[in-house]
This record gives structure tokens, sequence and C-alpha cells, in this order.
């Protein structure tokens, strides 16, 4: 929870203690507007280094990161009361292999393309990867260091520079990543973090950058693409899921709810490619719930002291709270069982939601809806394969969807139709952490990609260079005649995949000879 002073500053609240721990400066507009003027100011230097310059700096930051890791690890406990084992795989794990790859991947990817071009192949083109230029970066609180850990990494490799709007709940995580650029010996302005709140962000908006990456609400995403449209610069969005799992009959039932319980209480559900929606057939329906139950009644909830004390963490933003009560209280209303969980721990200072088990869902509930954002798991049973695959695409969202069977290909056949971005077969949400899969989704879940091949050139611009490989030719330059006419003609049919279009060119093309070595005059064709 934040908390806001007359003075223009956030209040960082532990929410596994409830203890407030800094006092944190509002950035001003004057502040959004110089940080952004540094930026374009750096740009221009950053931009001139080659790739491979670029990359022994991310290299750096690597180091920097495992020589600190244990400092880091606790900076981002202390701040979200995340579990230490998910602050590990979860936070860092990511950011550090990325930075490996791409400093490898980046030089090869972001070299000119070239091709010669099939109609005219004495012409040669090639594609350069120029920067978008500054990129502003508006982060959450759920994943507050490798979300926008992630997008950095692939920005300044391409040239850009980034000011990082982290979320008012976890503002530290973001002056941390500003610290660990600085510390590691980037130049000064390459990354740079600015603090506050909804106000701030609509600053960085208003000011001059040249590349937007949002990662939160559907509404607020909405709005900032159509700012970005009205700018006319580019916008890459995630706007959060509604990620269905469907267990397949002959799914192996024990290690299938091994996944679904990593897959909804993972971060206390505080995840966009959370398990938000189960759905198991009938036929093995009353066994998973008996088997969930169990495995969830085993997990362990609190703030870890050392790591390994506990599984599930607390409920970072206060008012997630409210959404996780309402989707409970309404499941109930609508008919649904509450197999285990269902109200806040007793006993403790922090914000720790029980994990919870909702049987018998339905999608008449806001819990199969609605993105719920928390330790929820609620459960649906089905008839037949193409009734599940229905009622996994009858949603708004598309950002994941996991399919789970012991039969690989019946599960490619499942997975092939679902409508989200990414689609795992026998695990979940794990995707995210890897360098090499994009992340983002379809429908309300957003637009673009980060991470992978394509979310490093999502933060170029594709420039198109033309040029003669050898000789110019310029049969299309003025003066039109007939005989050029003629020519495009026969050379239009010559070019077809259709035999008899070919011939028919062909047969053209010795007619267009025989009038230019007869040397007839143009207005005799």
């Amino acid at each position: 929870m934040i908390k806001k002073s007359k003075e223009s500053f956030l209040h960082v609240q532990n929410p596994a203690t409830g203890e407030y721990t800094e006092k944190i400066k509002i950035a001003s507009k004057e502040d959004v507007e110089n940080a952004v003027k540094k930026a374009r100011e750096a740009q221009k230097s950053w931009a001139a280094l080659s790739v491979k310059e670029r990359s022994k700096y991310i290299l750096k930051v690597r180091n920097y990161l495992l020589d600190h890791i244990d400092s880091i690890i606790e900076t981002l406990h202390n701040e979200t009361g995340k579990i230490q084992m998910e602050v590990l795989s979860h936070e860092l794990l990511g950011p550090i292999d990325t930075m490996y790859q791409y400093a490898k991947k980046a030089p090869r990817l972001l070299s000119p393309q070239k091709f010669f071009l099939h109609l005219v192949p004495y012409k040669r083109s090639e594609i350069h990867y120029k920067p978008k230029g500054v990129v502003g970066i508006i982060s959450p609180w759920n994943f507050p260091f490798t979300i926008p850990m992630g997008e950095i990494i692939m920005a300044v490799l391409a040239g850009n520079t980034v000011v990082l709007k982290p979320s008012e709940i976890t503002p530290l995580s973001g002056l941390l990543i500003e610290k660990i650029f600085k510390r590691s010996g980037f130049p000064d302005a390459i990354v740079q973090t600015i603090v506050g709140d909804g106000k701030t962000g609509a600053a960085l908006l208003d000011a001059p950058i040249d590349h937007i990456v949002f990662t939160g609400s559907v509404n607020t995403g909405k709005i900032i693409a159509v700012k970005a449209a009205e700018k006319m610069i580019t916008a890459t969005l995630e706007l959060g899921g509604k990620d269905p799992m469907i267990v397949l009959p002959d799914a192996d039932i024990q290690r299938t709810v091994r996944g679904a319980l990593f897959g909804a209480f993972a971060n206390s559900g505080q995840v966009c490619a959370s398990v938000e929606r189960v759905y198991v057939h009938s036929s093995i329906y009353e066994k998973f719930l008996d088997e969930v139950v169990f495995q969830t009644n085993q997990l362990r909830q609190g703030k870890d002291r050392v790591a390994g004390d506990f599984d599930i963490g607390p409920i970072i933003s206060e008012k997630q709270i409210d959404t996780i009560k309402r989707h409970i209280a309404d499941a109930k209303k609508k008919g649904a069982r509450i197999l285990t969980g269902g109200n806040l721990k007793k006993g403790t200072k922090g914000r720790f939601f029980e994990p919870t088990v909702i049987a018998d869902a339905n999608h008449s509930m806001e819990c199969m809806m609605e993105e719920t954002f928390g330790p929820t798991m609620p459960i649906m049973p089905y008839e037949t394969i193409e009734e599940a695959i229905l009622l996994a695409n009858a949603t708004a969202f598309g950002l994941t969807a996991s399919v789970w069977s012991k039969d690989r290909k019946k599960a490619m056949k499942v997975a092939s139709r679902i409508e989200a971005g990414t689609v795992i077969i026998n695990d979940a949400i794990y995707t995210h952490a890897m360098a090499e899969t994009p992340w983002g989704g379809v429908k309300n879940s957003g637009m673009g990609r980060v991470h992978s091949d394509m979310g490093l050139l999502e933060f170029t611009n594709p420039i198109h260079i033309n040029k003669p490989a050898w000789i110019n030719i310029d049969l299309w330059w003025y003066p039109y005649t007939m005989r050029s006419f003629n020519f495009f003609k026969n050379f239009i049919f010559l070019f077809s995949g259709n035999m008899v279009h070919r011939l028919k060119g062909l047969l053209g093309f010795a007619s267009w000879n025989t009038i230019t070595f007869g040397k007839k005059k143009d207005d005799e064709l």
C-alpha cells in the first residue's frame, strides 16, 4: 500500500510485514521532461556504438547482478514480500540469461539483412535496423524487476535509451535497476528511472518519446494506445490474461495437479499468465479435485527468513484483495464450492490470502471471466474436447494457455486451436523467463512482443535500402512506349505460377525480340 503525503512523496510498505520502509519523492512533470531530454541527447552517442560494443556493456550489467545477487534478492524480497525462491527464479533468472544470450545474438540479428529481388536480379536490397530513439517503459508491481529489465535489455541493445516509470507500489525495484546500470559502468542517461504515480506515467507519455512499453490493465492500455496513435509513435502493450488450463482425460493427475498449483498460486497468483480457469474432463473431475485439495493443503504460506521456509507469499497490492474477495463471494453465490481457502490468513501482519480452490465453476461467474490476479483456482468440468476448446476461447483475453495430456500429438492438436499468444503443453507460466520465447498476447491481452528475436526487433525501425548490384537498367522510366508496354505485359505472364501463362509470356517475348531485332518503330507495333 502507498500513502501519498502533501510533500509529494511515496511511502513504500512491505506487504509481508505491514511496515513502511522508504519515503521517495515523486518526480514532477519537469523532472520527467528533463529525463527524456537527457535520454535524447545520450541516445545519439549510444546508437553510434556498434552492437558488439553495446553488448559488452550489457555483459557488465550481468556480471554486476551475479556479483551482488544476494543483496538484490534482499531488496526485492523486502519490497514485494515475495518468497526468496521466487525472487531468484521469477525476477532474476530471466534477465541474467537474456543478457548473456542476446549479447551474443544481437550483433547478428541487428546486422543488415541482404537479399536480391527475383523480378530484377540486377538490384539488391538491404534491411537496416535502426533504433527508435527514446523508449518509455511503464512497468507493473507484480514483477517489478524482471518485466522492465527484459524490455530494457532489448531496447538498449538495439541502440535506444530508456526512461523507466515503475509502479508506485514498487518504486525501489525501479530505482535499483537504474543504480545497477550506473554501477556497471553504463554511460550517463542511457537508463533512467522516474518515480511517481499515474500522473507521472501520463507525463512520460506526453514527453517526446519514440516508443512506449506498458504492462498493466486493459483500460489503461487502451488509453495509452490512443495517445500513442495521436502522437504517431509505436506501442508495445501487455494487458493481462484469463488463462485457461485444459486437462484431457488421459492426463497424469498427480503431476497435472502439481502444475496447476504452480500455475495458479506462483507469486500468490499475481501473474498475468496465471492459470485462472481450469477445465477438467468429467471422467477424472472428482479425482482431480481431491488431489488439488490435498496438494493445496500442503503448501506453506508466510514471510520466509531463510530460502525454502515457505511456498506462497503475500498480496503485493492492497487493492487487489477486494477483487479476490469479490470473485470468491460471487462464485459462492452462484453455486460454486470453496473446497479450501477463501480468506485472508489469520494471525499475520501481512497481506497473506489463502490459496483457494473453487469447484463447480461456470462462465456466469466473475472468477471465470474477469482477471482475478490472486491465489484462486476455479475448476469446471467438461464433456468433450470440442467443448473444452470453446470454453477456453470464450474470453476477451488471450495471453497464455496450457494443455495437459500424456498424448503429445493430441495435446498439439488442441493447443493449435487455442486463441493465445503462448500455449504450453504439460507446463505453465515459465516461458516468460526463457530468452528465446516471444511474450505477448492477442485480443485484449495486448499487442506487440517482448523477449525473443521479435522482441529485440520491436525496438527498431526497419529501413529498406535498394541499390544496383552491378548494372543500371531502367526499363520503367520515361518515355512510355508501346514496346515497353508489351515488354511488361509479357514479363507479368512469364512470372505467373501457371504454365499456360508462362508459355504465353515466352511466346510474347519471342515476338517482342523479333520486333526488336528487326528494329521496327514503336508506332508499327
